[in-house]
């Protein structure tokens, strides 16, 4: 016998289990884990959702745009886009952000090119900026290389 121990743990369990019998069950445990006991909706069906939902606005808005106003040219000029108007270092920030945007708006013609631009009405307001009245012009609008000018004219 190479392991007499593990002959020996098995005989002595298998007598335990002959003596031991499968044991027996008490009527109280019998009765605890009776199907008849556990709560009926258990895992019977799916759990219940609230019909209305803790989302709420945050704030009014005060402008609700449907259709956006289809503008033509706003502008023309032939001197060079630095000359017509200056540029602004928030609202181009705020377009690289994605939070300032015109809605509908034109196009303008600066010194032979043709840029995208809003007037300052057609700009949708974003929290915390103020829209100053001109003509906003956008180059490469919708990108992280937007760059925004804004000319006087209205």
């Amino acid at each position: 016998m190479r392991y007499p121990f593990r002959n020996l743990s098995t005989a002595v369990l298998c007598a335990a289990l002959l003596v031991g019998g499968a044991g027996t069950v008490s009527p109280a445990s019998a009765e605890r884990v009776s199907p008849d006991r556990t709560n009926a909706r258990h895992m019977s069906r799916a759990p219940e959702k609230p019909d209305w939902r803790m989302k709420r606005v945050t704030f009014k808005k005060s402008t609700i745009y449907e259709n956006a106003a289809k503008r033509g040219l706003l502008m023309v000029e032939s001197g060079p886009l630095r000359q017509v108007a200056e540029y602004d270092k928030r609202a181009t920030d705020a377009c690289r952000d994605g939070r300032f945007n015109r809605f509908g708006g034109g196009f303008v013609r600066i010194g032979g090119r043709t840029y995208r631009a809003a007037r300052s009405r057609d700009i949708r307001r974003p929290r915390n900026f103020e829209v100053q009245p001109g003509v906003y012009i956008f180059s490469r609008e919708g990108s992280t290389r937007c760059t925004v000018h804004r000319a006087e004219r209205e």
